[in-house]
């Protein structure tokens, strides 16, 4: 059984400062506020948005089936408010 360096620092009674969990992915931007990418999602299909707005598949997927009232509704939040 292999011990972690934390685990064998427990054991010897030495203190090991904790390190950054690490970042499998980076953060992109998400556009849910902009009014441009919402008149997108009404108009074009999931490929193109990806293309234009370089967001993943899942999170295109996942705005796009907010549905078009839900988008409509933010759309007229974010030009109006």
């Amino acid at each position: 059984m292999r011990l972690t360096k934390y685990e064998k620092a427990q054991l010897t009674g030495e203190s090991v400062p904790m390190e950054e969990p690490r970042r499998s992915s980076s953060r992109r931007p998400t556009y849910i506020k902009n009014p441009e990418y919402l008149r997108d999602l009404l108009q074009l299909p999931a490929r193109k948005i990806q293309a234009k707005w370089g967001v993943c598949q899942t999170a295109v997927n996942n705005h796009q089936h907010f549905g078009a009232k839900e988008i409509r509704r933010r759309l007229a939040e974010v030009e109006h408010g």
